[in-house]
């Protein structure tokens, strides 16, 4: 009787990890990674995810990586633990086209399954593929945008959300945030609780500097968007990938941050206009920026089009326009605010720097530069083109004034750079 079939009562965890030293030659930890950012696929805790990650940019030996994949799974219980390995066997299956290893670890594993459970991950595998279906290239498709209740009566609602955010009153904004999960005429609308988590998140970042309790607000957002009734489910994933994106950039976390913008961009990238499409334009820009692997010039072409793409009466443009010119100058100047500071002082040339004055000078300090975060980078540039410039004196009193501000050890990329 074959080991798979329906009578035969074997478990799944002992059946996956008996195939641990296949995995150790044949598994693609990146591969799996990344597969597992998918929600339904998610097996791996944060801190476990960043483990691995650290692993890798260690260029640690992936024998020494799967190993400690495999431990991760050992240590969850019961039902977890079988739950981690069907969804674990589903990676290694939606990723076997980009590694052949997999493709010999899907034989094993189908081999050796029981038919239930094969059936079951087959399950998970065609769920995670109708949430990544490619776009057909023969048939033009619409532009997506916001629809429902988003787009009508709690239209009103986020703009004032949007514009507590956008001056930095994070106790009104909390308010707001508060009163939109006790408004009994919005218990079952799924899409304005997932806004307000949203922001929510962007309270625990910016006034409390937290930012890995501010992914575990985004996480219980993410699962939130698999509620049936999520009307705008890829919009809004996409606004929370980005939102992690940024966070896990801040955290030094830029490979996970790549991972989380990578699934921001596959939702996104029929968004025509908006916040969603500046905000796309800007976080590439700035990971790139991070990881200095891309041509210059293709992401001063992308802050060019993240502020093209921003309108002014748009209810997040105080928000964004700071956001987005403030690292464009900072990308000049060989900075990123996505990351803290490198080994090296930058070497800077005298096209680039004038290029950062004259991206400064739209910037209006006191309409725009509203938020402490920016003030913190607002006065980081102003100090580093002084340096760069030979105003020494002028340089070093507003790096020491902006390194003993209150509130600066909440933004540690900025307090490491100055």
């Amino acid at each position: 009787m074959k080991l798979g079939s329906a009578e035969t009562q074997v478990d799944v965890t002992d059946c996956v990890l008996r195939q641990s030293m296949d995995m150790i030659y044949y598994l693609d930890t990146s591969e799996v990674l990344k597969a597992s950012l998918i929600p339904i696929l998610t097996f791996l805790t944060n801190d476990e995810t960043e483990k691995l990650e650290h692993l890798m940019d260690l260029e640690i030996p992936t024998e020494r990586i799967v190993r400690r994949l495999i431990q991760f799974i050992k240590r969850q219980e019961g039902d977890k633990r079988d739950s981690a390995c069907r969804k674990l066997v589903a990676c290694v299956i939606l990723t076997k086209e980009n590694h052949l290893g997999h493709v010999d670890l899907d034989e094993i594993f189908s081999e050796q399954l029981p038919d239930h459970e094969h059936s079951c991950i087959q399950q998970l595998v065609s769920e995670a593929k109708s949430t990544q279906k490619p776009l057909a290239p023969e048939k033009p498709v619409p532009f997506i945008k916001i629809e429902g209740i988003l787009c009508e009566s709690f239209s009103d609602t986020e703009r004032v959300l949007w514009e507590f955010f956008s001056i930095g009153d994070y106790r009104k904004l909390e308010d707001k945030v508060i009163e939109v999960f006790g408004d009994p005429t919005l218990k079952a609308e799924t899409d304005c609780h997932i806004v307000a988590m949203w922001f929510k998140s962007l309270i625990v970042m910016h006034k409390y500097g937290e930012y890995s309790r501010a992914i575990e607000v985004l996480n219980d957002a993410l699962e939130l968007c698999g509620d049936m009734n999520c009307v705008n489910r890829t919009i809004l994933e996409g606004r929370i990938y980005q939102r992690m994106s940024q966070n896990h950039l801040m955290l030094g976390r830029k490979h996970v941050a790549m991972l989380c913008f990578e699934q921001a961009k596959d939702r996104l990238q029929m968004v025509g206009i908006g916040y969603d499409k500046a905000n796309m334009f800007c976080r590439e820009a700035k990971i790139l920026s991070a990881q200095e692997t891309e041509s210059r010039v293709k992401i001063e072409k992308m802050y060019e089009n993240a502020l093209c793409v921003l309108k002014r009466d748009d209810p997040y443009f105080l928000a964004s326009f700071p956001s987005i010119t403030l690292s464009k100058a900072a990308f000049y100047l060989r900075v990123s605010f996505g990351s803290k500071a490198g080994s090296h002082m930058p070497q800077v040339d005298t096209a680039d720097i004038r290029k950062a004055e004259e991206t400064l000078a739209t910037v209006n300090e006191s309409k725009h530069i509203l938020l402490e975060m920016r003030q913190f980078e607002y006065s980081f540039l102003r100090a580093e083109l002084y340096r760069l410039r030979g105003r020494e004196r002028e340089a070093r009193e507003l790096f020491r004034e902006l390194t003993s501000t209150p509130g600066s050890s909440k933004v540690e990329n900025i307090l490491s750079l100055a």
